[in-house]
This record gives C-alpha cells, structure tokens and sequence, in this order.
C-alpha cells in the first residue's frame, strides 16, 4: 500500500534536488528553501500535465525528471488506490 508519507519524502527529495540546482551544494537560507519549495510545487504540477509525456519518449533525463517521475507514480498509485478502496 503505498502512503501519503512516501509522496510527501519524495516531494522532499525534489525539494532538495531543486535547492541543488538553483543555489548549489550546501545549507539555503531560509529564502532560497521557500524559492525552492515554491518551484518544486510547480514543477510537480507542471509535470502532472505534460512532463510525463516527455520528448524523450517519457524516459527522465536528469535526477530531477526521475525523482518527478517517481512522485507521479506514487501519486497515481494513491489515486487508484483511493479509488479501489
């Protein structure tokens, strides 16, 4: 059965890979955690409506597309599973 704190540490790991990649290695001040944060939310969902269908062929490319990839699995996988009962 997959939870809601799987989706909720894989939102953290996209949080972290987005905080990387904006603002290097090492401690966010606290500005630049919300920045990241905010972005990592619209990524999310920008990825719910058309990263997934990816030119790739729907292969991620980057850490960040798998671990996106990843959180829309568990999403879907918590849909059905609400939905199944």
């Amino acid at each position: 059965m997959t939870t809601q704190a799987e989706w909720d540490a894989k939102f953290e790991e996209i949080v972290a890979e987005v905080g990387r990649e904006q603002f290097g290695d090492g401690p966010l001040k606290p500005a630049q955690a919300l920045q990241a944060r905010v972005d990592a939310e619209a990524m999310v969902g920008e990825w719910e409506l058309v990263g997934s269908r990816n030119p790739q062929g729907g292969k991620a490319q980057t850490t960040l597309q798998r671990l996106l990839a990843e959180q829309h699995e568990i999403a879907a996988r918590l849909r059905n599973e609400r939905e199944t009962g």
